[in-house]
């Protein structure tokens, strides 16, 4: 919601689970006050901050509490609007339970193949500084795939 632009507020709500990591849930709520750098129709960037509640349950041990998040979201159209590049992070800090610090992202290209339809290229990057025992840090992912923008 904008409320006085570049500024805006926004409510953050993640539904999570990897198996990997021995995440079976991770919900969280986070209100932010979010700023607009870049806003045009080939051209957004823009970051939030905002601080709100987590509940989680890794490696069958439920944790609760609050956090501090931050958020940047970024997508550039290039060749006339054939093809779009795109990063997305968020970055949160658990105040308490594990008190650990989590980072995923996801970076990419687009390319238009009709109207809404599109082809995506992308690479996911995790971290967790305090993973489950037996699971690693870092996670990173190759994505290829196809969708329907509307």
């Amino acid at each position: 919601w904008l409320f006085k632009k570049p500024w805006f507020i926004a409510a953050n709500v993640t539904a999570e689970r990897d198996p990997i990591s021995l995440l079976e849930k991770r919900y969280s709520f986070n209100p932010a006050l979010g700023y607009d750098i870049w806003d045009s129709p080939d051209l957004m960037l823009n970051v939030q901050l905002g601080a709100g509640y987590q509940t989680e349950k890794i490696d069958n041990v439920a944790e609760n509490g609050s956090l501090i998040d931050w958020r940047l979201r970024y997508e550039q159209e290039i060749l006339n609007g054939k093809m779009d590049l795109f990063h997305n992070h968020k970055l949160y800090k658990n105040l308490e339970g594990r008190k650990n610090l989590v980072l995923n992202s996801q970076t990419g290209i687009r390319f238009d193949l009709r109207h809404d339809i599109y082809l995506n290229v992308q690479l996911n990057y995790d971290y967790d500084s305090v993973p489950a025992d037996g699971t690693e840090e870092e996670n990173l992912t190759f994505l290829f795939g196809a969708g329907i923008e509307f």
